[in-house]
């Protein structure tokens, strides 16, 4: 039986055995690996070789979020990638918000990518207005604005996300969306989404494009989840679907 890290914020990198299936877990936005606690732990009790990341500035306290950006979140999951599949094993990527942009990205470039699972994943950008407003409060000399994570209906459960949004690496994510949205379609891999109705971070609009641009997509919608589904009600079916999904192809 796995036992998880003291502190849930921390990053996991679990290999059992080099035959087995290989799964990268991308966290979202101010977010850390707990937000997948349940899912890896599944994963890894299902006897698949896991890694979960925890992207710079994460998992520790705001201030050490403020300079970085997409950028350098990109840059983390590359490197677990690198790691989990030194020899270009198949690999099998879930990511949650902004890990499933994320992870979007990283097919793009990585061929060894066999299939995805994401969850309430941020694919289009928000208005250029928004952009400009983001770019007020820069000016401003504000650098975070209040948090959003913790989006969870089931008052028993609580994300360790940050209690504030660092605005600067906000405006980066925003921007690697509006380029990612263009390419989305050309993703040819089997691609499971989940997709919360109730979502009070990531507009509903993302899951609807994705599932209208890329044929590949199969579309689950979750009623008593928010944006944090990992963790709430339907964080049993999402673990169970992870699972049937990896072991289907």
């Amino acid at each position: 039986m796995f036992i998880p890290p003291i502190d849930l914020r921390s990053a996991v990198f679990h290999m059992q055995d080099e035959s087995s299936k290989r799964v990268l877990f991308i966290h979202g936005f101010t977010g850390s690996p707990q937000s997948f606690l349940p899912q890896y732990s599944a994963a890894i009790d299902a006897k698949y070789n896991v890694s979960v990341p925890l992207l710079s500035g994460h998992g520790t306290k705001i201030e050490d979020m403020l300079e970085t950006t997409y950028a350098d979140y990109f840059q983390d999951v590359k490197r677990a990638f690198d790691l989990l599949c030194p020899n270009g094993e198949e690999l099998y990527v879930v990511g949650l918000s902004m890990g499933g942009t994320l992870a979007l990205d990283l097919a793009l470039i990585a061929k060894n990518v066999a299939g995805m699972v994401l969850i309430n994943p941020l694919v289009l950008a928000p208005s250029p207005y928004f952009i400009g407003i983001l770019d007020q409060i820069l000016q401003s000399g504000t650098e975070a604005t209040p948090g959003i994570g913790s989006d969870i209906a089931d008052p028993d459960q609580k994300e360790s996300s940050y209690p504030g949004s660092p605005v600067r690496a906000a405006k980066s994510l925003f921007q690697a969306a509006g380029r990612l949205s263009e390419r989305v379609g050309e993703i040819d891999i089997p691609i499971r989404l989940f997709s919360s109705r109730d979502d009070h971070v990531v507009s509903v609009e993302s899951g609807e494009y994705l599932e209208m641009v890329n044929p590949k997509v199969e579309r689950i919608i979750l009623e008593r989840s928010y944006h944090v589904a990992t963790l709430d009600y339907d964080g049993d079916l999402i673990s169970s679907g992870i699972l049937d999904f990896i072991d289907h192809f």
